[in-house]
């Protein structure tokens, strides 16, 4: 098991490892939040818990907190906090944002070694139900350990990559990971089980497995390639280690080959959940005019919401759709219109249309970030509806709970769905299912935003 430990003071940090020694974990330390957050985001050894103290430069100990609970792949990791500080705003506050823990300073081994102990057994729970990837997973194959290095932090961006310098260890990899990864990009000169070899194990791999095969990328230095060798793969990418060439040619061929629901999935999964949230975020706080907070898990977990605004966006050609909800309560959906009309108001009244607004402009923003990616998709009109039985975010795969100062409270929740494709409505330029197979050069045009 791994901690990180985050704090300003050399002694505390020293203190705290040696603690940890004592339970069996391994700490890994920074001086301040950034540099933890940068050691989270790195991840060449994943953390199972951190400690951070709550008084640091440039990042503290709260907002540290803040950024990893509003993590898809660290909102449930179990986090410390340390301060001199009794003051129970604070700690109050910290709860609120989703701390596991306090320890007050100057820390007392016979107080902390117990409570860390606690935060252990937390932390395996954690490793035990986490999953073995925020998004669907890659595997990397190929022979040199400096394109491994360069290709990853860039491939990370839309899969959990897993790395192998050779093709027996990529099968076995393959084997080993539940689910098993979906794409394989694979360099030439591997040695032993060529290239076109590995593809084919795969494949009687996925076979054994019940599975659907991957989808098998070859990687190439050379402009020209073996008809007969290229028929074996779903598409071709010429190496470079030039990273916004190399980011281009790999969402030019990798991404455009997926269906249009694994891409949804994988976009949703990845980097647009950060602006999701957000949009969210602000959207309640503009049209409220009152500071938003994102809510905890636990917090999430005790909330029963009757009142639901649901839109879906879609593709057309394949029927692939997002369905965005928003739910909330009678008191405050009244409240937030009256605070947006100037004066009282009730769902007789119209106040309850907040929410299809809410949804509306949300999942307009969705739309556009999606734009922006070359996947264009039809906005649909919000269904407003009040539930005989409240629901829960249980319901829905990713949600996340909301407050404003003045006590409304929201829920949202999205799925990827795949819906029944409209033969009659083909849009003009490229489909978010184009497969290449072809390598192509990338230009300055191609870099992606």
């Amino acid at each position: 098991m791994r901690a990180l430990i985050a704090d300003d003071e050399r002694a505390v940090r020293t203190m705290l490892r040696r603690m940890l020694e004592q339970l069996g974990v391994d700490a890994d330390e920074a001086e301040n939040g950034l540099e933890l957050l940068a050691m989270l985001e790195e991840g060449k050894e994943p953390a199972d818990f951190v400690i951070v103290d709550v008084d640091m430069p440039l990042l503290n100990g709260t907002d540290t907190l803040r950024a990893i609970r509003s993590s898809a792949k660290y909102r449930d990791m179990p986090v410390v906090c340390v301060s001199s500080s009794n003051d129970q705003d604070l700690i109050s506050e910290l709860i609120g944002i989703g701390v596991n823990d306090y320890l007050l300073k100057p820390i007392k081994p016979d107080v902390a070694l117990p409570r860390l102990r606690n935060i252990i057994k937390n932390a395996s729970r954690w490793r035990l139900r986490r999953p073995a990837a925020a998004v669907n997973e890659l595997l990397l194959v190929d022979c040199d350990p400096n394109f491994l290095a360069f290709a990853k932090p860039i491939l990370s961006l839309d899969f959990g990559v897993i790395e192998s310098l050779s093709a027996i260890k990529a099968v076995a990899a393959f084997q080993q990971r539940s689910p098993a990864p979906s794409v394989v990009l694979v360099g030439e000169g591997l040695p032993l089980l060529s290239e076109v070899q590995l593809v084919e194990t795969l494949r009687r791999a996925a076979n054994r497995l019940e599975i659907d095969p991957p989808q098998v990328f070859l990687m190439t230095v050379s402009d020209i390639v073996d008809p007969d060798k290229a028929k074996h793969f779903h598409g071709v990418i010429k190496k470079t280690f030039v990273p916004d060439q190399f980011s281009a040619m790999f969402r030019r061929v990798v991404m455009r080959n997926m269906t249009p629901l694994e891409k949804l999935t994988n976009l949703l999964e990845g980097e647009l959940q950060p602006e999701l949230l957000s949009a969210t975020q602000q959207t309640i706080g503009v049209l409220v005019g009152q500071e938003v907070f994102r809510l905890s898990p636990d917090q999430m977990a005790s909330l029963s919401l009757p009142i639901r605004s649901t839109l879906a966006i879609s593709d057309p050609e394949s029927g692939a759709a997002i369905e965005f909800t928003i739910l909330s309560d009678e008191t405050s959906v009244v409240g937030m219109a009256s605070k947006m009309h100037g004066s009282a108001t009730s769902l007789a009244n119209g106040a309850g249309d907040i929410l299809g607004e809410l949804v509306n402009t949300i999942a307009g923003r969705l739309r556009a970030s999606l734009l922006l990616r070359d996947v264009d998709l039809r906005m649909g009109l919000p269904e407003c509806t009040t539930d005989e039985t409240p629901r829960s975010g249980g319901d829905w795969p990713r949600p996340a709970g909301y407050r404003c100062s003045g006590g409304e409270q929201f829920l949202i929740g999205y799925r990827v769905l795949q819906g029944t494709p409209d033969p009659t409505a083909a849009k003009p330029g490229p489909s978010v299912s184009h497969v290449s197979t072809e390598p192509e050069a990338a230009g300055a045009d191609d870099v992606p935003s």
